[in-house]
């Protein structure tokens, strides 16, 4: 999701939201605005949330940038 533009190094910069939801209890581990849509991003909020909740048993997303470049080693809960 694009976010707000920020005053980042003298110029104006565009923001993407990347966000880790609950699918049952809708709470939102986390969620944090990026300069970059990249997978270095995604890895930083995955890691974040992680620390909040712990592992999922399932994760899902979107067919967004960095989940396209993802190979899918990252831990969930067995």
């Amino acid at each position: 999701m694009h976010g707000p533009y920020v005053l980042w190094e003298g110029r104006q910069r565009k923001t993407y939201l990347v966000a880790f939801i609950d699918d049952m209890s809708r709470l939102i581990p986390h969620a944090e605005f990026y300069l970059h849509e990249r997978l270095e991003s995604f890895l930083d909020a995955y890691r974040k949330a992680l620390r909040m909740r712990g592992l999922p048993r399932k994760l899902y997303v979107d067919n967004g940038l960095p989940s396209e470049a993802i190979t899918w080693n990252i831990p969930v809960r067995r």
